[in-house]
């Protein structure tokens, strides 16, 4: 449609040219010298230039006409808004934490299937080589201080196939203690030792030897394979030499299966990181990131308990802010940790890791304590807080949890010094505020003296300790704001207004007497009382109080008005009332 217009158009032009030029050829070719001719030749000339004109008029209208029409148009749907909420997050954070309990539980069930082919093949292995009366394996469990039944071949009728067995107080079980604490293969002789029944025999049985190899990875006792025979074991070199390439065989496919757990929980772990970071993208408080960072270790690592201290600025004391597990200790207690291993980490701002410890190497602690871990949160040598990891088996954790909890603490560490940072320079605002402030009443102060004028200081107190208890410090910054404003808003434009502190506003009314500043402070009150201020939909009581100060009758320097408002605002007959703000 559009090129059938401009090709019409095109026409109409081409052919209005052609006839003028066509007029003008025919007009030159008659002589010049006959007047007449001339006539009709500047008449031909000017009725070719007006058609040429309403020609290309007409096209020109037409040609608008034509562009005024409305033009249909394809529609493109604005792209779809990519907005992210918190509960969105929550949402798949918790559909996350569902699927990883699946992949938990998948983990430990293919665990345990590969775990138990790989001993009850071993153990036959066992018992058709090594040529014992009994076959059997043992896991030991270090919290329980038992031993489990993991596998056995037995030519008894009265081998006891129960699941647990203490190591207290059981008869035959001191052989296998002896072995898990020498972490060595040792060989029984009952022929010098008086026979005894063994805990895994319901009845005694008339044995001969006892051979028993500890299962060891990373240093630690996992379990026990052993072969007792009724009659002497021939050849026993070549057969605790076939016991210990067993023995490896089990410790190999526990690291493989250490592997499958690891692989997961590494993904399981990046999740957490990720989420972590996003928190701390947030406008948290310290306590806030604190508990986000003691819930986090809490979800992805195991231990006997946690202890999360933070530095009170104050001779190196450290307070318990967190407390899990087997704790000795409740929340809000105080310590020193320079004694301790978790001071030692603090002075050196760098995580310590001890596989084996006892109790003398912190704080006092449960016997069966065994593997501590201590991570700082520090940053510019600034030291925040302690994490510390206790856990009752030996060298609990690898690298990988480790290096899980230290990337969180050094993610922590710049988010709390900005924050210490960002309240250092609210800090020095309110100084700078309070200083602004001070050489405002000199400034007064001189000029009441050249012209023998007086003015009034008018100081504003707010209580927002319950508002900061009960619903945080956003909502007490919020309500302090908006005092602030009110404040200004309610005095004139020659008068000053400034924050004095934290809580404390003031305000310098230019040659007001003291029943003016009263008229004043009235005022404010009453538009605090009627300000409408919101805040998550709770009413709360903030007590105000102004005290009035007056130059020349409360004191003649900046230091003198101040104290005498601060005292005036602590008298019951100062201005006063409980405003009641709505928040919500």
């Amino acid at each position: 449609m559009t090129n059938d217009r401009t090709s019409s158009l095109t026409h109409k032009k081409i052919s209005t040219y052609v006839a003028a030029v066509a007029m003008i050829a025919l007009a030159l070719l008659f002589p010049f010298s006959v007047p007449s001719w001339k006539i009709i030749l500047i008449g031909e000339i000017l009725i070719s230039i007006a058609l040429a004109t309403l020609v290309l008029t007409g096209s020109q209208k037409t040609t608008a006409a034509e562009s005024a029409k409305p033009v249909k148009k394809e529609i493109i749907p604005p792209p779809a808004d990519h907005v992210i909420n918190l509960s969105s997050i929550n949402d798949s954070e918790g559909f996350a934490q569902k699927s990883d309990q699946k992949t938990r539980l998948i983990d430990d069930t293919q665990a345990s299937m590969i775990f138990n082919q790989t001993a009850d093949s071993i153990i036959e292995l066992v018992h058709q080589t090594v040529g014992g009366y009994s076959s059997f394996m043992y896991i030991y469990d270090y919290p329980e201080k038992s031993l489990v039944l993991q596998s056995f071949r037995s030519n008894s009728a009265v081998f006891s196939a129960k699941t647990r067995y203490s190591l207290d107080g059981m008869r035959g079980t001191q052989f296998f203690q002896t072995v898990i604490d020498k972490k060595e293969i040792n060989l029984f002789e009952f022929s010098d030792i008086r026979p005894s029944a063994l805990f895994y025999y319901e009845q005694q049985e008339k044995l001969s030897s006892l051979l028993l190899m500890p299962v060891i990875r990373r240093g630690t006792v996992l379990g026990v394979l052993g072969v007792d025979s009724k009659t002497s074991l021939a050849g026993i070199e070549k057969k605790i030499a076939l016991l210990k390439k067993y023995a490896e065989l089990i410790a190999e496919s526990i690291q493989a299966i250490d592997a499958l757990y690891i692989k997961n929980h590494l993904r399981r772990t990046s999740k957490a990181l990720h989420h972590f970071s996003e928190t701390l993208s947030l406008e948290l408080s310290e306590e806030a990131i604190l508990h986000q960072l003691a819930a986090c270790v809490e979800e992805h690592i195991d231990f006997e308990r946690l202890s999360l201290w933070v530095n009170t600025g104050q001779d190196d004391r450290y307070l318990l802010f967190a407390a899990r597990g087997v704790n000795n200790f409740t929340e809000g207690f105080l310590s020193k940790l320079k004694d301790h291993v978790e001071g030692q980490a603090v002075i050196k701002k760098e995580s310590i890791y001890i596989p084996q410890c006892d109790a003398s190497l912190t704080q006092p602690m449960p016997e069966d304590i065994f593997s501590l871990y201590v991570c700082p949160i520090s940053n510019f040598g600034n030291c925040f807080a302690v994490v510390v990891l206790e856990k009752n088996e030996p060298n609990a954790y690898n690298r990988f949890e480790r290096e899980f909890v230290e990337t969180l603490c050094n993610a922590t560490a710049p988010a709390l010094s900005r924050l210490r940072l960002n309240a250092h320079i609210s800090s020095q605002s309110e100084n700078d505020d309070q200083t602004r402030f001070d050489e405002k009443i000199s400034d007064e102060i001189c000029r009441a003296k050249r012209y023998a004028t007086t003015f009034a200081l008018l100081l504003v107190q707010c209580d927002t300790h319950s508002v900061k208890d009960a619903h945080g410090h956003d909502a007490e910054y919020f309500v302090l704001d908006k005092v602030s404003e009110i404040l200004k808003n309610s005095i004139r434009q020659i008068d000053f207004a400034g924050r004095l502190s934290y809580d404390q506003f003031g305000a310098i009314l230019i040659e007001n007497n003291r029943k003016a500043a009263q008229d004043c402070a009235q005022r404010i009150l009453k538009n605090i009382d009627r300000a409408k201020l919101q805040w998550n939909g709770y009413n709360m009581i903030v007590p105000i109080k102004v005290g009035i100060a007056t130059y020349g009758e409360d004191g003649q320097d900046p230091a003198s008005l101040i104290r005498a408002a601060e005292k005036a605002s602590d008298q019951e007959d100062a201005p006063r009332q409980a405003t009641q703000i709505t928040l919500f």
